[in-house]
């Protein structure tokens, strides 16, 4: 036993992720035989992801929100749906969602892992930021119930990994995939990489030509991804995004102002309120750069939702989407430091002038 046990430390991130999944897979099991999303009003992106699962790419329905051109996971999906038989009684287009969305929310959970150790060096912190991240609210609400979300978060902590480690030459694939995966990534990840180029132009006074065209490319490829995908499975001609963004909107005051921004402001602090309480304190542990970028982000991901006009909780989604990591790391190391874990209060000043 104690051979097998030295053989599984060779191997921790194979280990973490099948713990992830096995998590995931618990969190995500009600989608399959308890409840059905696309029977309810408010889960009804479900609908047209659930028909590309089990129609392929061959068959859209149309959607003037953009949803139909989410295609990644939902094809993604399409593969498990037609390689896996039948399994008992249980859903199986929305089992092969789950299963999608459980393997992006665990390599979520596990580029956290990695990112916090490669940022503090300390593993306990790791740990628990990975944990944050999949007992969070979002992830059985969102990413595992036949959404396509866990593809989309996991996109913008490839994004941080990418940046941090200056392998711009990425960012053009991974910014294909991500408005491939969900169309938001257009200006919301646009805006991470522009902020993060100003970041180093004007605090570290940084100017990379080759880093700055492959951000211009990246963004480019993004617009024209977003374009190309609009027309491919809605329209006949090309449509640009702006054309379509005044279908989103779904801005309804029933109630006075001030109810309905308390009504919002209640729901997103129930879905990431406590989260961002611990984040907070110990929020500049992070790179500087990588705190600006994502602060920028979150602006643009709300400044969005107050034109579409989505509630509270979707306000949440949306910043844990683009701000998992840094939530998690933050929280995790303050909720480490509040517990008296040990080790976890050198500097990582050092850590930032490298980065």
């Amino acid at each position: 036993m104690g051979m097998v046990f030295k053989k599984l430390r060779r191997y921790p991130n194979l280990v973490l992720f099948v713990l992830f999944m096995s998590i995931c897979f618990g969190l995500g099991y009600s989608v399959m035989n308890r409840f059905d999303p696309t029977d309810m009003l408010y889960l009804d992106d479900t609908v047209f992801y659930i028909n590309i699962v089990e129609n392929g790419l061959g068959e859209f329905i149309y959607d003037s929100s953009s949803r139909s051109s989410r295609i990644v996971v939902p094809y993604l999906a399409h593969i498990v749906y037609i390689l896996v038989p039948q399994l008992g009684s249980w859903n199986m287009a929305l089992f092969s969602m789950m299963f999608v969305g459980s393997i992006f929310t665990s390599l979520n959970a596990l580029l956290i892992f990695n990112l916090t150790i490669r940022l503090l060096n300390n593993r306990s912190v790791a740990v628990v930021a990975s944990l944050l991240f999949l007992s969070n609210f979002i992830v059985p609400n969102f990413y595992l119930i036949g959404y396509i979300d866990a593809g989309y978060a996991f996109s913008f902590t490839c994004l941080v990994y990418l940046l941090l480690t200056n392998k711009y030459y990425l960012i053009p694939i991974l910014a294909v995939f991500a408005c491939a995966t969900k169309e938001t990534f257009l200006p919301i990840g646009s805006s991470m990489i522009v902020s993060w180029l100003i970041y180093e132009y004007i605090k570290e006074n940084r100017f990379n030509l080759a880093n700055f065209s492959l951000a211009l490319i990246a963004i480019l490829l993004s617009f024209l991804t977003v374009i190309f995908l609009k027309s491919l499975t809605l329209e006949e001609s090309a449509t640009m995004p702006w054309e379509y963004m005044s279908n989103m909107k779904n801005i309804n005051y029933q109630t006075s102002f001030l109810d309905y921004f308390i009504n919002r402001a209640i729901r997103f602090s129930y879905a990431i309120g406590m989260l961002l309480l611990l984040a907070i304190p110990f929020a500049r542990k992070l790179p500087n750069k990588i705190f600006f970028s994502t602060c920028v982000s979150c602006f643009v991901t709300i400044f969005l939702g107050i034109w579409i006009g989505i509630g509270g909780v979707g306000f949440a989604r949306g910043v844990f989407s683009v701000a998992s990591f840094s939530l998690c790391f933050s929280a995790s190391y303050f909720l480490c430091y509040l517990i008296g874990i040990t080790n976890i209060n050198k500097s990582i000043d050092g850590t930032r002038s490298r980065t």
